[in-house]
């Protein structure tokens, strides 16, 4: 039981800077988990989870945040009167989330973050009443179930039905977790899915050993692998505009490219049994770009009759100029899996 571990909520309040979202996303019986890393971009330091099936009620808890200090795992969670979209953002800002990992996320961040959240262990806040008969009940799930039904604060997700339900180390079985993360963002190609496939038999041998039975599927990317176009050629858009500083005229163009991205799924069936599948989806991007054009003084300024070349003075594109195809949630568009 993780109650013993609980400490002050200010000790998360400290920000770092330059942590990303993973491209590794977990999902199981309505609730998505997407971990985020430290700065290297290599080692797992929370992971966020958001309830995402429309069945919430009431005043459940729809929001735990699963925060990483040193060996040990402590969850804070938010009610329904607080939207998701402001807890992305109090992780955002309590990690300093780089910009360019930001549109990872399941849901965008809002404009204005959440409270700082509140302790959060088996299903319910910690300082809830109810907290000692669900971790003494002989089935505490359905007991949480029955309050999650009846709109009561709180909530049945994976990582703390370990502790009450299944009788596992939560702190054993994040560790697992965070360990596929890691082996996915950092797999050579050629090696996807090899960290989730690794997961799965890790929390198999557990003294759980149902607990599979609990995951849906593990989702790992998109990773764009490459890019072609322009489509159509470049398009001009304005100009020319004077840059007096350069001496130099700026010219605008646009062209759309497409990008094609690829993803690993692992889904696991009710006998434990997996189904692993790589999925790949094509994306069209508009790809905006000025160029500058320098001219021989001292003849600044625009010349008479001047016209902007056909195109950029560079034409080329790298898979950064893209558009993601999101956090790898959605299934439209991706090509078929043999899971399915």
């Amino acid at each position: 039981c993780i109650v013993a571990a609980i400490a002050s909520v200010a000790a998360i309040a400290s920000p770092t800077r330059g942590d990303s979202v993973s491209t590794v996303h977990f999902l199981s019986e309505g609730w998505v988990y997407t971990p985020t890393l430290s700065t290297s971009g290599t080692q797992v330091n929370s992971i966020l989870a958001l309830k995402i099936d429309g069945t919430q009620s009431g005043s459940n808890i729809e929001s735990v945040w699963f925060k990483k200090t040193g060996s040990t795992w402590r969850a804070y969670a938010w009610e329904s009167t607080e939207s998701q979209a402001s807890v992305v953002k109090f992780v955002t800002d309590t990690l300093g989330v780089s910009a360019g990992t930001q549109d990872r996320w399941p849901i965008a961040p809002a404009s204005t973050a959440a409270s700082s959240g509140t302790l959060f262990t088996d299903g319910l806040f910690h300082t809830d009443a109810v907290l000692t008969t669900v971790q003494s009940s002989s089935n505490p799930r359905a007991l949480l179930d029955t309050l999650i039904s009846a709109g009561y604060r709180a909530a049945a997700l994976l990582p703390e039905l370990v502790d009450v339900e299944h009788e596992c180390s939560q702190n054993e079985v994040l560790s697992i977790i965070t360990s596929a993360v890691e082996a996915e963002v950092t797999a050579a190609p050629g090696h996807e899915g090899e960290g989730v496939t690794a997961m799965h038999t890790a929390l198999s041998s557990l003294a759980c050993a149902t607990l599979c039975w609990d995951w849906d599927s593990v989702i790992a990317g998109p990773i764009c692998t490459g890019c072609t176009g322009p489509v159509a050629g470049w398009t001009f858009v304005g100009g020319p505009f004077e840059n007096a500083l350069h001496c130099a005229v700026t010219c605008s163009y646009s062209a759309t490219i497409t990008c094609t991205y690829s993803r690993t799924v692992l889904t696991t069936n009710w006998d434990c049994s997996t189904c692993i599948c790589t999925q790949t989806k094509s994306v069209q991007s508009d790809l905006q770009r000025a160029s500058t054009f320098y001219l021989t003084p001292p003849n600044c300024g625009i010349p008479p009759g001047y016209a902007c070349p056909g195109g950029p003075n560079n034409s080329g594109f790298v898979c950064g100029d893209a558009d993601a195809p999101g956090p790898g949630l959605s299934w439209v568009g991706w090509t078929a899996c043999p899971c399915d």
